[in-house]
């Protein structure tokens, strides 16, 4: 809330829903905000502030771009070893900024990495 002197953000998307960081993304939403998620690595339970969603008028949804009838085929394509990433660009960090500018104007289908360890 520092960052957007108490406003809060719009959207906050989430592919982990990690139950310590999880809920602290849902407070960091301005009102109206969204929540979007696409995992639940870190489990599927999460504690959530219905309060904050009331309230504030947050909208949930999942967007998992999948469909589980082609769960079974992907399974057994990465057990072959046959499934590559698409990586259209690895940025540093430092130029996230550029990243997200890639994303937003980019109909490309590589993925674009923030990598730290990079100056």
């Amino acid at each position: 809330m520092r960052v957007t002197n108490g406003r809060g953000v719009d959207v906050v998307y989430d592919n982990i829903a990690d139950p310590e960081s999880c809920p602290k993304a849902i407070a960091s939403l301005a009102q109206h905000g969204r929540f979007v998620t696409a995992g639940a690595h870190g489990g599927p339970l999460v504690t959530v502030d219905f309060y904050q969603i009331y309230h504030n008028q947050l909208t949930i949804m999942g967007n998992p771009g999948s469909r589980i009838e082609d769960l079974g085929r992907c399974r057994a394509e990465a057990a072959r070893g046959r499934l590559r990433a698409r990586i259209e660009t690895i940025l540093p960090l430092s130029r996230a900024a550029d990243a997200h500018r890639l994303v937003e104007s980019s109909p490309g289908i590589g993925k674009i990495i923030l990598d730290p360890t990079l100056g």
